[in-house]
């Protein structure tokens, strides 16, 4: 798959996904891979460097807890909700929903 096909298919997941806003695929280090459309670049690394964060905090909490793997991550807020996964190759993938 190549960057442009990646782009394109978190671009397409904040469009047509009913209730997503943002969506941002990034390194497990937090460099940002692919981001929705209208996502200001400054925006996509902050939500890939906490993206990264939160999986590594998630990762550490499994393993202390006897756990292999972390399959998903949601923090809910009053406006809506971080849902991140993390993909077997490390990558992790970030949405931003919002609450209606």
């Amino acid at each position: 798959m190549t960057v442009v096909d990646v782009d394109r298919l978190v671009d397409d997941l904040a469009d047509v996904v009913h209730g997503v806003v943002r969506a941002v695929a990034c390194t497990a280090d937090g460099t940002p891979l692919a981001t929705s459309a209208g996502l200001p670049p400054a925006q996509a690394s902050r939500l890939a460097a906490l993206a990264a964060g939160i999986a590594g905090l998630a990762a550490g909490t499994a393993a202390v807890l006897g756990a292999t793997r972390v399959h998903c991550t949601t923090i809910e807020m009053a406006q809506g909700a971080l849902v991140l996964t993390t993909l077997p190759d490390g990558t992790h993938l970030a949405v931003l929903t919002i609450r209606e």
